[in-house]
């Protein structure tokens, strides 16, 4: 292997934006964000309050499961508070989630927290868990059959068990209706497994993943149905929710739900806040090699990334590789150029005439008013971006500014 190809692969490797921000973290990669992070004012508030309750919105790239990650680092450097973070991803499909899940991922994630259960006779209540949160499949005695003979026929059938007869149990995390049977049941459980953990110390879950969930009604319907019950256990919750409730008519509903702590990661509009700038042109200083990237070709990673971490990551790796088939050893302004050009082209799939429209008459400086599904759709796919320090505006994503100009000349 060349010493080149070397070096430019672990250039690539510092801005791997589908990478885990755990590990970035551990690299030494987080750069504390300008004024108060939300890191600290969430952690800071559940240290005065260890029971309370929190939803975190913020758009795809915004920064918010690495605020969400130092949140709990933090909130674990005191002494009687236990957090925990959860990827919800792990445990059920997103786009398939429904009322329980929550509640039924809280009851696994309990469990684990010691191993001696069957020590203190509740391997029985975990195992009961278990079943209830992915559900089971269990052969059945013929004195039990009766109503469920034609459901158990069909599930050995499927499976190929002629002579066996089996009953199947749906699990919360595969629930196809609400069971509030289930819900009680569970719940039951799960605050018996709670009473049984560390007396002296709260226990607080930071739930991420559901920023990629698009249904708000049903999004509001999983929180009205799992976060009480939650909550009644005694537990301090940090909940991550897609942007697209920012914009939808449940703001006072998520308010009462949360009470009042609903926490918004927005952009860095890095063209009028001078911290926000300095802290892009941190992260690019510190990820890359030294004198790599040309500061004239970091301006325009910066310009261009429209204040989402994730695109400057992003971008900046297509820009290396730009200057790697280049058989450049430093990376210069025109191969960020040419990775702008692919960048804006994908920035743009899939937007309707309508929504150019409206980008045309934003980018000519029009006042920006999310008021129909066309608006809410240019907010959720980050064609607009909504900054709120040093003042709240929109803007087109700069990326896509080169092609609207195209249409207006």
């Amino acid at each position: 292997m060349t010493n080149r190809l070397e070096f430019f692969r672990q250039q690539m490797a510092s801005f791997e934006g589908t990478s885990d921000p755990q590990k970035a973290i551990e690299k030494g990669y987080y750069i504390e964000q300008p004024r108060n992070s939300l890191a600290n004012t969430i952690a800071a508030k559940i240290a005065l309050r260890p029971t309370s309750r929190h939803l975190l919105i913020g758009g795809i790239g915004s920064g918010k499961t690495t605020q969400l990650l130092m949140t709990c680092d933090r909130l674990n450097e005191i002494e009687d508070i236990s957090a925990h973070y959860v990827d919800v991803s792990l445990y059920t499909d997103i786009s398939e989630i429904k009322p329980g899940s929550l509640l039924a991922i809280t009851g696994l994630v309990l469990s684990k927290l010691r191993d001696d259960w069957e020590e203190i006779g509740l391997k029985d209540d975990i195992n009961y868990i278990d079943k209830y949160a992915y559900g089971s499949l269990e052969s059945i005695s013929l004195e039990t059959i009766n109503n469920t003979q034609k459901q158990m026929e069909k599930i050995s059938d499927k499976f190929g068990l002629k002579n066996k007869h089996f009953l199947q149990t749906e699990g919360l995390l595969n629930l196809n209706k609400e069971s509030k049977k289930k819900y009680k049941n569970i719940h039951q459980k799960i605050q018996l497994i709670k009473s049984n953990l560390s007396k002296h110390k709260f226990i607080v879950l930071l739930f991420d993943g559901l920023d990629r969930f698009n249904d708000n009604e049903s999004m509001l319907k999983l929180i009205q149905a799992d976060i009480e019950l939650i909550s009644q256990l005694n537990l301090g919750i940090i909940l991550v929710s897609p942007i697209s409730l920012n914009y939808d008519n449940y703001q006072e509903a998520l308010k009462q739900e949360f009470n009042n702590n609903v926490h918004y990661q927005p952009y860095f509009d890095i063209e009028n806040d001078e911290n926000a700038h300095d802290f892009f042109d941190n992260i690019l200083k510190l990820r890359s090699s030294e004198n790599f990237i040309q500061k004239s070709a970091r301006e325009l990673l910066i310009a261009y990334s429209g204040g989402i971490l994730r695109d400057l990551i992003n971008l900046t790796q297509n820009s290396i590789e730009e200057a790697y088939f280049s058989d450049s050893d430093i990376l210069e302004e025109s191969h960020v150029n040419s990775a702008i050009n692919s960048f804006s082209q994908t920035k743009i799939f899939g937007i309707s005439n309508p929504e150019l429209e409206i980008l045309e008459k934003v980018a000519r400086g029009e006042t920006f008013l999310p008021r129909s599904d066309e608006h809410i759709h240019l907010l959720i796919t980050q064609a607009i971006l909504e900054y709120h320090y040093p003042k709240k505006r929109y803007a087109v994503h700069p990326a896509l500014l080169p092609l609207i100009q195209k249409t207006l000349a």
